[in-house]
């Protein structure tokens, strides 16, 4: 007969039993804060973490009901934003005055409250009581010395919640607090952006005309994050001829798109003034300076489409592109300093002639600038890029091409014209 030997450690080593379930107070205590504040809790979008969490929550503490109200934009009230066992306070967006009832004193006074008999305390939430909840524990959650919201946990029966429960909570409640902070944070940013670019597709033209000898399309596209200064316009002239304008204020945000929007309709009064590209941008530069500190790039093109001739002047602004059925090239032209910076009472002029079938490309740098890539590199992509072909499948194909499909780092805007004949 044979006998299992026990297995022999190393010298300077101890064998240890098989690892069991942490039955001791401390060990299982240690068990629960590891489980409440799990660093993958904070990688999870903010829906599935409260719902994670108040999950453990009611575990740990084993309690009925878990909420989390957080303190509305006014700073007055706070509101149910997630609960368990009492999910028809988020459901009617329960509201609680801060400093009145349970949940506006635990976020007033900054500190844990303990109810240990609901029907003795004073409650202003009727949710409460109709869901028989008898004992409750509450604590504050803050950010950055800021009370943000409470995060409470009851029972249906009597209970003497101690102050290792009360510790726990908190513990829970840090880790919902900066998760929720920055949700807001997010959803705001996004909201602005979202209220800045509407601002911006306000102060660029709706369409674009329709022009005898002229397909045209243009796309505007703004920043996946904070939507800067570019801007387009095209103006239909005396004797049948058109200015297309295109252009980049400097900076970012409203300010920016405010002051687009100025150079926009300065331009457009200007151009129906002066005869010819390089009259108008001057006055264009006047404007800026008057209007205070600031700098765009801009390139303004005025088209007769009889004869095909262009004729384009630039401030600072990228070259358009001319594509034939033998390819694409950068048109040779003169650029003067961007309006605002330099004094500049004359602009070179230059011009190019389309023939049926050819088309000019404007745009902005946002479609070809990458970081650490030479500006040639972004040329190239574009000039591989266009074609031709009608303008409207022109400009979606520059688009879809050169456009990321979560969006560009800075703003894009494009303007395409095929002669038609």
């Amino acid at each position: 007969m044979t006998f299992d030997r026990p297995p022999t450690a190393g010298r300077g080593q101890t064998l240890l039993p098989a690892p069991v379930a942490p039955s001791s107070p401390e060990a299982v205590r240690l068990l629960r804060i590891g489980w409440l504040t799990d660093p993958a809790l904070s990688e999870l979008p903010i829906e599935e973490l409260l719902t994670e969490l108040l999950d453990r929550v009611r575990t740990v503490l084993r309690a009925d009901t878990v909420v989390v109200l957080l303190v509305d934009e006014g700073g007055r009230e706070l509101v149910a934003r997630a609960a368990i066992g009492l999910e028809e306070e988020v459901e009617q967006r329960a509201r609680v005055p801060l400093g009145a009832g349970f949940a506006g004193r635990v976020a007033a006074g900054r500190t844990p409250i303990f109810i240990p008999e609901v029907t003795d305390a004073d409650i202003v939430n009727p949710i409460l009581r109709g869901a028989g909840v008898r004992s409750l524990l509450g604590v504050p959650m803050v950010v950055e010395g800021e009370v943000t919201g409470v995060m409470h946990v009851g029972t249906r029966a009597p209970r003497t919640f101690t102050g290792d429960d009360a510790a726990l909570l908190q513990l829970a409640a840090g880790q919902a607090a900066p998760a929720v902070a920055r949700a807001r944070l997010h959803q705001a940013l996004d909201r602005e952006h979202r209220e800045a670019a509407a601002l911006q597709r306000s102060l660029l033209p709706g369409g674009v005309p329709d022009v005898d000898g002229f397909e045209i399309a243009a796309r505007y596209l703004p920043a996946r994050s904070e939507i800067g200064g570019d801007w387009y316009d095209v103006v239909e002239l005396p004797e049948g001829r058109i200015g297309v304008a295109i252009g980049d204020v400097a900076g970012h945000g409203v300010a920016a798109a405010a002051l687009m929007g100025q150079l926009r309709i300065g331009l457009r009064a200007y151009a129906l003034s002066a005869e010819e590209p390089a009259e108008t941008l001057p006055r264009l530069d006047r404007l800026l300076r008057s209007l205070g500190d600031g700098m765009a790039t801009a390139l303004y093109a005025v088209l007769d489409p009889r004869t095909g001739v262009a004729e384009v002047a630039s401030a600072g602004h990228l070259p358009p592109v001319v594509v034939r059925d033998g390819g694409a090239r950068l048109m040779e032209i003169a650029v003067a300093p961007p309006l605002g910076t330099f004094a500049c009472s004359r602009y070179a002029q230059s011009s190019t002639t389309l023939e049926p079938g050819a088309m000019l490309v404007l745009y902005t740098d946002g479609l070809i600038e990458r970081r650490r890539e030479a500006l040639d590199v972004g040329f190239e992509r574009l000039r591989a890029t266009v074609r031709s072909e009608p303008a409207e499948e022109a400009c979606a194909r520059i688009i879809e091409t050169l456009v990321p499909p979560l969006g560009a780092g800075d703003d894009v805007a494009v303007v395409v014209l095929r002669r038609t004949g």
